[in-house]
């Protein structure tokens, strides 16, 4: 019987150590993810004043139009760079029940984000 008992603890034990890696690897990974789009978003940010002086220049040759609506068609004009946020690691890890390992509160952050 104290065979018994002493197994299932060791089994119990083997199991939380388990779910902790298993949690320490979500986080590390949802947090990789998250990096990511927070290094993104600075980039972004750091574009705005650009990306506004160059709206304004297009603002003013849109003003500059002829009578009939014409203006001499700009080389410069393009686009800035979009990133499309994708949820890939948080899928992962929530579809494969490693994001419930973590606590509540840690998953209402990254929810937040």
């Amino acid at each position: 019987m104290l065979g018994v008992l002493i197994a299932l603890a060791a089994q119990q034990v083997a199991e939380e150590i388990h779910q902790r890696s298993e949690a320490r690897s979500a986080r590390e990974s949802i947090q990789n993810e998250l990096a990511t789009y927070m290094s993104r978003a600075e980039s972004r940010r750091a574009m705005r004043d650009c990306v506004a002086r160059r709206l304004d220049e297009i603002q003013a040759l849109l003003d500059s139009a002829g009578p009939d609506g014409s203006i001499k068609t700009p080389k410069w004009v393009g686009r800035p760079q979009i990133w499309t946020l994708l949820t890939v690691r948080w899928d992962a890890e929530s579809h494969s029940g490693r994001a419930a390992l973590l606590p509540a509160t840690e998953l209402a952050d990254f929810g937040t984000m």
